[in-house]
């Protein structure tokens, strides 16, 4: 099983190699399967721990475990404070993607702190 570290490595990782989203989940390439597909950052943290970028943001089995404390770990990089339920980490990660827009480069550099801070508390 992956640690959330790993995730988060793993996503920025998608990022580099796929290329950033804004306002969706991924942008669906014709024949390009949807793995290499850019995503937004919410999209790559799952593309790295599901192996596809859409989840349910409603349901709360969407998240659990690693993948979980991946999008938490984010979200207090971009909110301190942020309330733990997964709908708001959801929200947190989408909206930063999706309003603020940061570039691709931004969102590896933020998605590699996520995972350092993971890895300093061995997770």
């Amino acid at each position: 099983m992956m640690k959330p570290s790993q995730i988060l490595e793993r996503a920025a990782d998608v990022v580099e190699r796929n290329g950033l989203h804004h306002g969706d989940w991924i942008l669906t390439v014709p024949d390009m399967p949807e793995v290499d597909c850019p995503v937004c950052a919410g999209g790559a943290i799952n593309v790295a721990a599901l192996g596809h970028a859409e989840i349910d943001a409603d349901d709360e089995a969407s998240l659990r475990g690693a993948h979980r404390q991946a999008y938490l770990a984010l979200a207090r990089l971009i909110v301190p404070g942020v309330a733990e339920e997964t709908e708001a980490l959801i929200e947190t990660v989408a909206r930063w993607n999706d309003a603020e827009r940061p570039t691709a480069e931004q969102v590896v550099a933020m998605l590699r702190a996520a995972a350092e801070n993971e890895r300093r508390q061995d997770r």
